[in-house]
């Protein structure tokens, strides 16, 4: 599946890659943050293996990492795909 178009798919996968790799990072410092056993982060880290690879690293790598974790955990990842934040909101104001 080409993302970006014109570019190879070695290239795309190198791409791929470095963004599971940093997502794991941002993950582990977060959870290092919340000060978790290595025996949790283990487990937690085996569940991540099971749901996120390279290939579907792109639908959740925009979640927010404390959003992530907590749907992962609770088996609700299908709430967080392609998160985007929405800014368009009016507010309403009053006279």
């Amino acid at each position: 599946m080409a993302l970006i178009i014109g570019l190879p798919e070695k290239e795309i996968q190198k791409v791929n890659k470095d963004l599971y790799e940093l997502h794991k990072r941002v993950i582990l410092n977060y959870l290092l943050s919340r000060s978790l056993k290595l025996r949790s982060r283990k487990k937690f880290f085996i569940v991540y293996g099971h749901y996120i690879t390279e290939k579907n690293i792109h639908e959740y790598f925009y979640t927010p990492i404390h959003i992530f974790v907590q749907l992962l955990i609770r088996n609700e990842l299908w709430r967080c795909r392609k998160y985007h934040k929405d800014t368009n909101i009016k507010k309403r104001k009053r006279k």
